[in-house]
């Protein structure tokens, strides 16, 4: 089921829109209706709905400020204008925020049905071919063995042959703002990227919640000296910050697991030794860098916050946004005590209440705690008690 909400002002029109259009039997769950483009945007990220459903007039947020709005900060969500007919003299405007379709509401119950009908298929056979490529593209990345499975005439083999014989690669490592969610961070990262290069020949994918790769064609002979012009302009948020690194040119779509290692390896030297500049590695936006001591406390409060799972160094430099050998390395500088001491130390202070409390056996409190291998769980118990798990309850019930 596609999910969908609806912004309208006229309550007879909301009402309609809940009770006689037939959304199950369409493919479609009626997730929301609300007034005004305010009350819809505010309840999108909670939501995550396929399509949203606007009127162009509407008090507080029109349709055409809450279209832009999603549009910034949800880009594969699909917009749906309706329209008396004077309103298109909004229908300029409406393409730039690449709305979908119209539906004049003096036919809306005849015409809905029918363009809900349409997105659904067109959404369906994107959904297909975007993941594919998507999943090609991972593959390429990391030169998965799985590659070999694919053949070299499938569509998507020779759709990236074609558009990429040459290319450049450039990261994105993203810096989350105050009020950003990582799916929010990771939603306006791929739309600034996409419309950074609107106008070249490109794929673009998140690979994880702070980081964008994109490749793009060199067939228009791209300096490295360009597009480090080009990607300074990427923030116009002083919230934002970002660390970009962009490749040579290279041939060939099976260089491009290469060139990806090469840019991230370029990167991880500056998180290194930020003072050592790096060829085709900029900084954008360091007015929200953390120091060192800010670093400590953002890495006290990710393990407080997530000690009970299973926690490893990439999982915490990503979460503080700094690069794994320098968290390992500063944390031990100023703190005195290895990184995993402390986490073990205090996922240890918990399975003892656990124990104590008598109501879980010690394979599921190595599980809550997040180690799922329990020999392990109790090799660390003895270590940081000197006793096992089994010996400290039976210590604990004397």
């Amino acid at each position: 089921m596609w999910k969908v909400v609806v912004a309208d002002d006229e309550s007879f029109v909301r009402e309609g829109l809940k009770e006689m259009i037939p959304w199950k039997q369409l493919g479609y769950e009626l997730e929301g209706i609300f007034k005004n483009g305010k009350e819809v945007t505010e309840a999108i990220g909670d939501i995550c709905p396929d399509i949203v459903i606007l009127d162009i007039q509407m008090p507080i947020m029109n349709g055409l400020d809450a279209a832009k709005y999603i549009r910034q900060r949800w880009p594969d969500i699909v917009v749906i204008m309706l329209t008396a007919y004077e309103d298109f003299k909004y229908a300029q405007e409406s393409i730039v925020l690449q709305v979908k379709r119209y539906v004049v509401k003096s036919n809306l119950l005849e015409d809905l049905p029918k363009v809900l009908e349409e997105m659904a298929i067109e959404m369906k056979e994107e959904n297909r071919v975007e993941k594919r490529r998507m999943e090609t593209f991972r593959m390429l990345l990391e030169e998965s063995e799985y590659l070999e499975t694919v053949p070299e005439d499938s569509a998507d083999i020779q759709w990236f042959n074609k558009k990429f014989d040459k290319f450049r690669m450039i990261v994105f490592k993203g810096y989350k703002g105050e009020k950003d969610t990582g799916s929010i961070l990771k939603q306006r990262m791929l739309f600034n990227v996409n419309e950074l290069f609107e106008y070249y020949d490109k794929f673009a994918m998140n690979t994880t919640a702070i980081e964008c790769v994109i490749v793009i064609s060199d067939n228009v002979s791209l300096g490295k000296d360009e597009l480090i012009k080009k990607c300074a302009s990427f923030c116009n948020d002083e919230r934002d910050n970002l660390l970009v690194g962009i490749s040579d040119v290279y041939e060939g779509i099976t260089n491009i697991s290469i060139a990806y290692r090469n840019v991230l390896n370029e990167m991880g030297k500056y998180f290194c030794d930020p003072e050592v500049k790096q060829p085709g590695v900029i900084v954008i936006g360091q007015k929200n860098r953390l120091n060192d001591d800010e670093l400590i406390d953002a890495i006290n409060s990710f393990i407080d916050d997530n000690v009970m799972k299973k926690l490893n160094l990439d999982l915490i430099s990503q979460a503080v946004h700094a690069n794994r050998c320098y968290v390992s390395r500063i944390y031990k500088e100023r703190t005195g005590q290895k990184l995993f001491d402390i986490i073990n130390r205090k996922k240890i202070e918990i399975a003892k209440k656990l124990i104590e409390d008598r109501k879980m056996k010690i394979y599921e409190i190595a599980g809550a705690v997040g180690w799922e291998d329990t020999a392990y769980f109790s090799r660390v118990f003895k270590k940081y008690t000197g006793f096992s798990p089994k010996e400290y309850e039976r210590l604990y019930r004397r």
